[in-house]
């Protein structure tokens, strides 16, 4: 297969959307000799922080040593960033020769009528990718929910996550955080090991201790506040936890709730695996990921951001709080419609000296226009840009004239095409 041909292939799934539910593959991992057999994992799924848990828990073992891979999502630059084995990213040439193997049998359950969609497809290629490179331990963060996500194929796990669980996608997994818990416990396996904060929302942690007791798993919950000699940078988290100096590259004051996680369920996984756990949580502070508080430029300085529920807006506020008020910001921002975007968009708004509303191609996102109307409710310098990449130019080249910032957050797909359109 010829990278366009593979570019051709994932957008034929594309168009399918998302379908949760996991007859598609199953089947096409059983057609595949289910590559998932044997592997030694940690799957992590909550509402916020799963992205920098799992890019720190995967730092951690590949600090041990371990054949070690990763599936995450969404990419920020290229697809490739999805899926890593042995802390490099999936060569073009790569998914091709995965997706050779597994094309064959997605077309077999397309003709049968019921096809793979883009998303369990780049899990049967995480997977093939894997067995191929011979990996061993994988960190694997959910898509959306998790009883019903793709990534949930796994007849054994040594450590489930939890990340702070609050409301997102209800469409799908539910309208109070009750039934969201339910969803994402659904990646609970009998006897594994249970990681999740101690303040974890109330109501999501009674679901977590029951589903725990049923299913006779050991339940860990580090609690955050007993992070000591906490140092916040715009572009890290350190503090002293259980004994160790824990340095998780990323800013932002709910890094230090991400990294007590990451710290827990790599002791956890130790536990169980065997290698050194001194050595991976040092390993931490290796770890990489773009789009969580990041700044991707230094002249002038860009951040970039893709919380895009509520929760996530509190905390990149607290960020913005902390590290970017005392120049001024001009913020680029897109979202998607099926998002609670009135929230995100004001939280943003309201700290910035300027907003420039944005939209992505994607069928999902917001107009610029209705971006722009919340916007205006409570910044009075609003502009509407909708292509993102001249967004972000133009709030840029207003950064360069006054020493300002700009941070560019929102949904993934709007930042990605603003990244397309400057780098």
């Amino acid at each position: 297969m010829t990278p366009a041909e593979f570019q051709s292939f994932i957008a034929h799934t594309r168009v399918l959307g998302s379908r949760p539910g996991l007859s598609r593959i199953r089947a096409l991992l059983t057609a595949l000799g289910n590559p998932q057999e044997g592997l030694h994992i940690v799957h992590i799924t909550g509402t916020n922080g799963k992205g920098s848990c799992a890019a720190a828990v995967y730092a951690g073992l590949l600090a041990s040593g371990l054949a070690a891979g990763a599936f995450m999502s969404p990419e920020i630059f290229r697809v490739n960033e999805r899926i890593s084995a042995a802390g490099e990213d999936i060569s073009t040439a790569e998914f091709c020769a995965a997706a050779d193997e597994v094309l064959p049998h997605w077309q077999a359950l397309e003709a049968a009528g019921d096809p793979p969609t883009e998303f369990e497809l780049f899990v049967a290629l995480a997977l093939v990718h894997f067995r191929r490179r011979g990996i061993t331990h994988a960190v694997m963060e959910v898509g959306m929910g998790g009883r019903g996500d793709a990534t949930n194929v796994f007849s054994v796990t040594e450590v489930c996550v939890l990340t702070p669980i609050s409301l997102d996608h209800s469409a799908f997994l539910g309208s109070t955080v009750t039934a969201v818990a339910e969803e994402k416990c659904g990646i609970l396996r009998p006897g594994c090991t249970v990681v999740t904060p101690a303040d974890q929302h109330p109501e999501a942690l009674a679901v977590i201790r029951q589903k725990a007791e049923e299913l006779a798993c050991r339940l860990v919950l580090p609690d955050p506040m007993m992070a000591a000699n906490v140092v916040f940078c715009p572009q890290r988290t350190e503090f002293d936890f259980d004994g160790h100096r824990i340095v998780i590259p990323f800013g932002g004051d709910f890094q230090r709730q991400n990294g007590v996680i990451a710290a827990a369920a790599l002791t956890e996984f130790a536990k169980r695996c065997g290698f050194d756990v001194k050595t991976a949580l040092s390993g931490i502070k290796n770890a990489r990921l773009t789009g969580r508080f990041s700044r991707i430029s230094e002249h002038p300085e860009i951040y970039a951001d893709a919380g895009h529920n509520p929760a996530a807006a509190d905390a990149l506020l607290q960020a913005v709080k902390r590290h970017l008020s005392d120049r001024p910001l001009y913020v680029v921002m897109g979202m998607y419609r099926d998002k609670d975007y009135p929230v995100c968009i004001r939280r943003m708004a309201e700290v910035c000296t300027a907003f420039y509303a944005v939209q992505s191609d994607n069928p999902r996102a917001l107009s610029a226009d209705a971006v722009a109307e919340e916007a205006r409710s409570v910044c009075p310098e609003v502009y509407v840009l909708p292509d993102p990449g001249q967004g972000l130019r133009a709030a840029v080249t207003a950064a360069k004239k006054s020493g300002g910032r700009v941070l560019l957050c929102g949904s993934f797909g709007h930042i990605s095409r603003a990244l397309e359109g400057l780098l």
